[in-house]
């Protein structure tokens, strides 16, 4: 016979068990708050979002301030830079203008100038009002011909090949390179 003790015990399993299956508790949920706090959420956030459009703007502000100085450190004033006027237009030279080929042009010369446009509506070429420019770059292309790059008084820039400028004009005294 066998002790009672050994006898009262649970046998031993036979059969391979699973393991068994842990049930989690739910998550305590934060206690509702309370009417104060509700309206002081939504406000926290706006807040929160105004200081960082504020900081975004700071910056941009202070990009724009730097691309400023860059670009008045490349660009002379424009005041310096003859202007062009009705004569220009017609072929004749101003006072203080004079007829010139593109191949006397150099880096450094200020220059008034047309261009044939084309218009794509009609078919056919229209002629640029006179614009006055300062010679910034002289390089050639592929095919060997002359190009300019020219810095506009109003702040633009023309990439042109010498066949494309005319009449022409070279301020007296206008050679700055």
């Amino acid at each position: 016979k066998r002790p009672k003790a050994i006898a009262d015990a649970p046998s031993p399993p036979t059969a391979a068990k699973t393991p068994p299956t842990v049930q989690r508790a739910p998550a305590p949920s934060a206690p509702a708050p309370s009417a104060p706090e509700e309206a002081r959420g939504p406000r926290v956030e706006l807040e929160a979002l105004v200081k960082e459009q504020a900081r975004r703007i700071q910056e941009l502000e202070e990009q724009n301030a730097l691309l400023r100085r860059k670009l008045e450190a490349i660009a002379e004033p424009h005041a310096t830079l003859p202007t062009a006027n009705a004569a220009n237009a017609a072929n004749a030279a101003a006072p203080g203008w004079t007829a010139s080929t593109v191949e006397l042009l150099k880096k450094g010369h200020v220059i008034c100038y047309q261009l044939d446009l084309i218009d794509a509506w009609k078919g056919t070429m229209q002629r640029s009002e006179a614009k006055v420019a300062v010679i910034t770059k002289v390089s050639r292309n592929a095919e060997g011909s002359k190009c300019f790059v020219l810095r506009c008084e109003r702040g633009g820039v023309d990439f042109v090949e010498a066949t494309q400028l005319r009449n022409v004009q070279l301020a007296a005294g206008a050679n700055r390179g």
